[in-house]
Order: C-alpha cells, then structure tokens, then sequence
C-alpha cells in the first residue's frame, strides 16, 4: 500500500490505520505524527490505537470496528481530550493481502467541506486497482449486485499468460508493464463494459446486454491486439440469455474454459510450466 501512504502524507487531515482486530497501528501519516508529538513511524507501529490515540489501557468505548464496512465511510464526533479539541471522524475498512484494517480520518469541522472531496476521492480509489485503473474485486461485486438478471451477458475471463516469470526475470516494473499492456487490450475492445483486475494476473470483462456472435467476435478481436502487442492471455468466454440461474455459474464456466485455452497454448508451443523461461522469449 506504498503509493496510498504517499497520498496520504500529502493531506493536512490525520490518518491512521490500525489492525481491525488487533487494534495494532499500522501506519500514521506525517499529519498526525506532527500533532501527536512523534518524528517517525517507528514509533507508533506496533502499539494499540487506543493507547496512542487515547491514552486508554483498553479499546475505547466508541469503537465501531465491528460495524465498518469497505468502500463506505461512516462519520461521528467526539472531544479529543489529548488534543484538547472537537474533531469530526470519517472511518472504513480497507483489505490488504487477506487482512482487515481501520481506516480513519480526524478533522476539525471547518475543513467539512474540503474533506467531502477527499473523502470521495478516497471511496473511488477503493473501487479501483491502482495499476490498471480498472475496477477491482469490491467494484465488480458491486457490479454483479446491480445487474439487470434478465438480460443477456457475456463473460470474458483473462489469464496473463507467463507474469510471474516476467517478475522473476525481468523485475516487477516489466510485470506491471505486461499487464498494463494487456488491460489496455481489453479496455480498447470490451471498454464501455464492467472490466475489473480480480487477481494478479486475472482480469475479466462483464458485458450485458450483449449479442452472442458480437462476444465472439470482440474475443476475436482481443486476439489480434494482444498479438500486436506481442502479450499472451489465455482467454475463455461464456455466452448466456441470462443470469437468472446465477452469475458465479456463468463466471465460473468461462474461467474453465481460460484454463483450456492456456493448457492449449503451453501444448502448442511445448512450454514446460515447471522451467517456462526456456520457451518464453518466442512470444515476449
């Protein structure tokens, strides 16, 4: 979460993140480390929030971890009696590597407004993977929960075929590169569709309504992009009426077919997926 903590340190509001069920901090920015009286990180990672925060031996009786949900913020104000001032709290929960933590934002009430946009910038961001720019896990759950079940849809579910030897070769800058290339192939042919980043070297498009032969032939067209520029995804693509027999289904159908598409790739051009690197530089 690197580039987050950089933004953060930009901003004149508190931010602190801590443990959802540890209570442990993780991270205070540079606002906050200022207005608490500490020169460095070190110095708080690792202690309670409750401690630093409070100067409470226990979790403090306003605690609402519990009731934090991703992507929304909830707001409540309080009299900080360390800081000796009323200040307005905005706080979430965000998802790193399996784990949940508190996000919370502290402010004083004349800067409501500024804070608004922030805060809406910071629930976009939630929504969005950081390197391609397209949606992430949250974002498409969000998506599957307002489509329309009676329509037609079309999944395309993509695998970037060789990522992790790229990392281990190349470093992770070319990684990232090859699947930024790969999600701009996407985005040029399936755009105006839900596109989301589900795993690291998975991406999937969402298209509803849409005609049969018109998935076909966008698919087809992914091809030749990714052939221009020189990536390979194992893609595989499920048609449907509808998906009034459940979404996950049809999700799950053309993630099957992905893995077919990429064990025939690795036949055709004989890789072996336990060395691949011997192999890899005829379509790198």
């Amino acid at each position: 979460m690197s580039k987050i903590w950089e933004f953060f340190d930009t901003l004149d509001e508190i931010v602190y993140v801590s443990d959802l069920n540890s209570f442990d901090l993780v991270y205070m920015n540079q606002k906050a480390l200022e207005t608490y009286g500490f020169h460095s990180l070190d110095e708080v990672v690792g202690k309670k929030c409750y401690e630093v925060l409070q100067q409470c031996s226990t979790p403090c009786s306003m605690c609402n971890n519990r009731q934090l949900k991703q992507g929304y913020f909830t707001e409540w104000a309080y009299y900080n009696p360390i800081l000796d001032r009323r200040l307005i709290i905005k706080d979430t929960l965000i998802r790193e590597i399996g784990k949940n933590y508190r996000m919370e934002l502290a402010f004083e009430n004349s800067m409501q407004e500024q804070l608004d946009g922030l805060i809406q910038k910071l629930e976009e961001m939630s929504y969005r993977d950081q390197l391609t720019q397209i949606g992430n896990r949250h974002a498409m759950n969000e998506y599957l929960d307002n489509m329309q079940e009676d329509q037609s849809v079309g999944i395309v579910y993509c695998d970037v075929t060789g990522l992790k030897q790229v990392n281990d070769q190349k470093g992770h800058a070319s990684g990232d590169r090859l699947i930024i290339d790969a999600c701009e192939c996407l985005k040029k042919t399936f755009g105006h569709y839900g596109l989301f980043r589900i795993g690291g070297d998975e991406l999937l498009a969402i298209c509803t309504p849409i005609d049969e032969s018109a998935l076909w032939q966008r698919i087809e067209q992914l091809r030749k992009d990714l052939r221009k520029k020189s990536v390979h995804m194992a893609i595989g693509g499920h048609w449907a009426k509808n998906s009034l027999g459940g979404i996950d289904r049809l999700i799950s159908e053309a993630e099957k077919r992905m893995y077919t598409d990429k064990a025939a790739y690795y036949k055709k051009y004989g890789v072996d997926r336990r060395h691949p690197m011997e192999t890899l530089s005829g379509w790198m």
